[in-house]
């Protein structure tokens, strides 16, 4: 006999299995396997573990293996005379993929091969961005150390194995990422003052900052041409201070934080604002929404000057003495606003 390499597996290929929509295989008439797998792997939001891969499916997998898309060669050589009972074993993986990814042999056996590997997509890469993610690796038939092609001068078995390259595609499906955004510090403004032309209102651009739909990597999110865009939620914590506002705040697309201040008022306001993209908010692997991050207005209390309605004008003569007016010289005197009254505020005269 004379060894054959591994030849494709006629019973597997063209066949697949689909288990869900992000779980899935294929073999295609070329033995290429086909994965389907969420992006980033990702089994609920947050987390993330290896996409496990056996060389050989077991009986309660759903996954097909490396090797069970080949056969050692011909009848002959998986069967019990000269030169068969061959098997196969994985030779070599790479450490990478075409696109980035990582591969990992998580389990051997008693001979030292290959049995189970890991595989970690790039971070926030889908298959909409670039094309599957690949990668090939190598597998060699073997006779038990007895050789697999008879020596006609030696007369006996001699070690020939043979090997084959298969190929593995990862078709990995989109997730959303929730947005992010860096700053919403604290804001600190006094009673009644203004940035604009309005009594109380206060604008600070950039409040918040480094505004992405996704986080790096995810470009099909980010794209500036048929990504997505981010708005934000600005939401009032319970047992703020009625009457602080007379336009609440609110943060707009560009990151612009905008309120306005009631006449008079002070006082301490804490707010959340989460970012909010347009795309799939479907639980549990995606989200459109951003972790709330909370901040503060501090509203500094500004003492108004105090008013009163002068009297009418008085005309004494000269030398006349000492004059006291039959009615007040001023009337409805207030120390300032109604708080500042409230506060027990009392005015004087100079």
């Amino acid at each position: 006999p004379v060894n054959d390499a591994p030849r494709l597996n006629g019973a597997v290929v063209g066949t697949g299995l689909v288990s869900g929509p992000n779980e899935a295989w294929s073999v295609d008439s070329s033995g290429v396997i086909t994965y389907t797998m969420p992006e980033d792997n990702t089994q609920s939001v947050g987390n993330s573990t290896p996409f496990i891969i056996d060389a050989v499916r077991a009986a309660s997998a759903n996954r097909i293996g490396l090797l069970d898309v080949f056969t050692v060669g011909p009848n002959n050589e998986a069967g019990s005379g000269i030169g068969g009972s061959q098997t196969l074993r994985i030779v070599s993986i790479p450490a990478t993929t075409e696109k980035g990814g990582t591969l990992t042999v998580l389990a051997r056996n008693a001979a030292g091969f290959i049995t189970r590997i890991g595989y970690v997509p790039p971070a926030n890469y889908n298959s909409a961005i670039d094309g599957n993610d690949s990668f090939s690796y190598v597998v060699e038939d073997d006779s038990l150390n007895l050789g697999e092609t008879w020596d006609l001068t030696a007369g006996e078995l001699v070690e020939d194995r043979k090997t084959r390259e298969g190929r593995v595609e990862f078709l990995i499906n989109a997730l959303n990422d929730a947005p992010q955004f860096t700053g919403a510090d604290d804001v600190t403004v006094n009673e009644d003052s203004t940035t604009t032309a309005i009594v109380g209102e206060t604008v600070i651009p950039g409040f918040v900052a480094d505004v992405f739909a996704g986080p790096a990597g995810a470009s099909d999110e980010r794209a500036a041409v048929g990504g997505q865009t981010v708005s934000f939620e600005v939401t009032p914590v319970a047992g703020n201070p009625t009457g602080l506002f007379s336009v609440a705040p609110a943060v707009d697309a560009s990151g612009t934080l905008r309120f306005r201040t009631a006449p008079d008022a002070n006082g301490i306001a804490s707010f959340t604002i989460v970012a909010v993209d347009t795309g799939s908010n479907v639980a549990p692997l995606q989200t459109n929404r951003s972790q709330p991050v909370t901040f503060v207005i501090n509203v500094n209390r500004v003492n108004d000057p105090p008013s009163f309605v002068a009297g009418a004008s008085v005309t004494v003569a000269e030398d006349s003495g000492a004059y006291t007016s039959p009615t007040p010289l001023a009337t409805q005197i207030v120390p300032g606003p109604a708080n500042e009254i409230t506060d027990g505020q009392t005015v004087s005269f100079v």
